[in-house]
């Protein structure tokens, strides 16, 4: 495949506010091809690259195994919007949980805090 098509892929790759997006106006193959791409970079540790890939192609598996790593990095917002975008509910509901954890440790440790001054 021809890197061109690359080029044309603005660097924040294409946002998408809404969960059902229009189709990609590429071809099934020229689709194809770029998920293949897509799936090399990521192999290769080129997440972002990736990650413009996969959004621009609505490859939800790729928005998937990339919110996974940005999860990990503790990236909870990028990943709950890939989450979002690949409309994995599971996923969705698991980070919302780990999430609002998160927020209630925070307050219980602002509590705390208050207490012993």
């Amino acid at each position: 495949m021809d890197d061109e098509i690359l080029k044309k892929i603005p660097k924040e790759g294409f946002l998408r506010l809404t969960e059902a997006p229009k189709r990609p106006a590429i071809g099934k193959e020229e689709r194809v091809q770029l998920i293949r791409k897509g799936n090399e970079l990521l192999n290769n540790g080129n997440v972002e690259d990736a990650r413009r890939i996969f959004l621009t192609t609505d490859y939800k598996d790729g928005l998937v195994r990339i919110g996974d790593i940005y999860f990990k990095k503790n990236r909870f917002l990028d990943a709950l919007k890939l989450y979002y975008l690949s409309g994995n509910r599971k996923k969705i509901e698991a980070i919302t949980l780990h999430m609002a954890g998160i927020v209630k440790n925070w307050i219980e440790e602002g509590e705390d805090n208050e207490h012993t001054r």
